[in-house]
């Protein structure tokens, strides 16, 4: 998580520790300073421009950290037949272990930042390595991205559905078709949803709603294994789990 830029002037004069430096700036009920340069407009109208955006810190425990990152986007409303645009500020949670040792951070996928953790990621990445945070103390942050391996996926969906006594409402596999490499044989439904999406130039799901309290997850438990290992194997799938009253977990891996 943390990279010393000059060994001349190490943190250690101001912290104990890279852990304690970067966690200087969290504050239960505080906000950081995220401001990001963006590129607006295009040919002759391009500029470079600062684009905040809204943050909340919910709690910091134990040097693990809880906030919120709101995204800058427009709804449209129709009123009175013509086109109304709104200010439209979704939102997703960030979880950071700043814990010596740890060092992880886990993004909620949700449609705030387009299902991309990505996003998220690159804000975080361009403010905490800026000279008024990490910078000043000569220290950056480089993130990478967590694989996961094989079978780990299911087993934490049934620990939440015992432990928490939650039950999933919906499956949902998302296909980009840009990176997919898959073979084209067209009885193979992953094949031919990979194949639609990358000429339409655009993505496609297949889904999975509960019509009852809960989809029966046991008896696809080997369909749903084959899901998920195509998404550890192969490119262009994203594969989500949505609870009842947790969050959504998701797998967005790539070969």
């Amino acid at each position: 998580m943390f990279k010393v830029q000059e060994e001349d002037n190490q943190p250690q004069k101001h912290y104990d520790s890279p852990e304690a430096c970067f966690g200087s700036f969290f504050k239960t009920g505080g906000k950081l300073s995220l401001n990001v340069l963006r590129e607006k407009g295009k040919g002759k109208e391009k500029s470079v421009e600062w684009e905040p955006f809204e943050n909340d810190v919910l709690m910091v425990a134990d040097d693990v950290i809880l906030m919120t990152i709101e995204n800058n986007k427009v709804k449209h409303t129709t009123n009175k037949k013509k086109d109304v645009p709104h200010e439209h500020h979704p939102y997703c949670h960030v979880v950071i272990d700043n814990r010596p040792g740890h060092h992880v951070m886990a993004v909620v996928k949700n449609s705030a930042f387009d299902n991309k953790p990505d996003k998220v990621c690159g804000i975080l990445h361009q403010v905490f390595n800026s000279p008024t945070i990490l910078g000043q103390y000569h220290l950056q942050i480089e993130f990478i991205k967590r694989q996961r391996k094989k079978n780990e996926f299911w087993p934490v969906v049934n620990d939440i559905r015992s432990i928490f006594k939650d039950s999933v409402r919906q499956i949902r596999m998302d296909f980009s078709g840009k990176d997919a490499d898959v073979d084209s044989n067209p009885n193979d439904v992953v094949a031919m949803m990979c194949s639609l999406a990358r000429k339409s130039a655009s993505t496609a799901a297949v889904t999975l709603n509960a019509e009852g309290e809960e989809v029966k997850l046991d008896e696809l438990h080997e369909d749903l294994t084959n899901m998920a290992n195509i998404c550890l194997t192969q490119k262009g799938y994203d594969l989500t789990v949505k609870f009842r009253t947790l969050v959504s977990i998701a797998m967005e891996l790539t070969s």
